[in-house]
């Protein structure tokens, strides 16, 4: 018959768990100072939006360069070459009209020569550029 005295001096049972706390805390603590650490978005491009109020202004007369999908160039419907091209958008910023400029690539134009369009766009310092087709790049 167990005594009083044994059934008091029971042993306490093991624990066989992790403590998961300290790693909790410590992932906490890593996540925060991965957060902290993060830079702030650094790609801004500025646009410039018409202001609220604006008054209507008169109507600019608009470019179009079109890419098709034989690497032929086109302004406003005529085929150039890159020479001419790059003349004729050299003088866009500084035409009194302050012409605009539209881009309107074809589904199957090589990438590359869209790129190349670009970068003669932005060396020529045309800042107000419309993008136009682009219905067929949307999959959905």
């Amino acid at each position: 018959m167990p005594t009083a005295y044994a059934a008091r001096r029971a042993e306490p049972h093991l624990m066989a768990e992790i403590n998961t706390t300290p790693i909790i805390d410590v992932m906490l603590v890593l996540l925060v100072m991965m957060l902290l650490s993060l830079p702030a978005p650094t790609h801004k491009a500025a646009v410039d939006l018409p202001q609220a109020g604006a008054t209507a202004q008169t109507p600019r007369p608009v470019h179009e360069v079109t890419l098709d999908a034989r690497g032929a160039t086109f302004w406003d419907g005529n085929t150039v070459d890159g020479q001419a091209l790059a003349t004729r958008l050299a003088a866009m910023p500084t035409d009194p009209a302050k012409p605009v400029l539209h881009i309107r690539t074809d589904a199957q134009t090589p990438y590359a020569q869209f790129d190349a369009l670009l970068i003669a766009v932005k060396r020529a310092g045309i800042e107000e550029v419309g993008f136009k087709g682009n219905d067929a790049f949307r999959m959905f």
